[in-house]
């Protein structure tokens, strides 16, 4: 599907931090309270840590991204952009495909499929099945986790990594 790199990775070992959950307060990116799939929409990390006891297998997929400079916005943007489309065509395969195992997935930043989110106007999320919350709003350290399925999560000067996660019961 394009990802650069795939490991697996096993759920169980997948410690969950409050600090991430912390860091979605700065509001950098603007979807703090916005948005139904990051922070304080989601679940306390309490309900997540028993959720994800409900997983045995776990994939995680990463796409690097080389830049011209470390200032270079655009090539970041562009490059989560790729991310966020190779995740979404993932999330509906494994959904259409996998049903039965339940799958739980998880992708980069917060779901940005509509320009502004129901949760503003505090309405149902228009696209549930589609909806994607993020590594980090799951209180999850992307570092750690991509380490832990056997890739590298600093790729080297001129380059930013995406993850996301498949998580599912076989």
């Amino acid at each position: 599907m394009g990802f650069t790199g795939t490991g697996e990775l096993d759920p169980a070992a997948i410690t969950l931090h409050e600090g991430f959950r912390k860091a979605c307060e700065s509001n950098v990116c603007r979807m703090y309270g916005a948005n139904w799939q990051c922070p304080p929409a989601l679940p306390p990390l309490a309900e997540i840590a028993e959720t994800l006891k409900k997983y045995n297998k776990a994939v995680l997929v990463q796409t690097v991204v080389w830049l011209e400079d470390s200032f270079d916005y655009e090539g970041m943007t562009a490059g989560g952009g790729q991310h966020k489309k190779r995740m979404d065509e993932l999330a509906a395969y494994v959904r259409g495909n996998y049903r039965d195992n339940s799958p739980l997935i998880l992708g980069a930043g917060g779901c940005s499929i509509c320009k502004e989110c129901a949760y503003i106007r505090r309405q149902p999320c228009v696209y549930p099945e589609r909806a994607l919350a993020s590594v980090e709003g799951f209180g999850m350290n992307a570092g750690a986790i991509t380490t832990g399925a056997g890739l590298k999560y600093n790729n080297g000067e001129g380059t930013v990594s995406y993850v996301g996660l498949v998580l599912w019961r076989q």
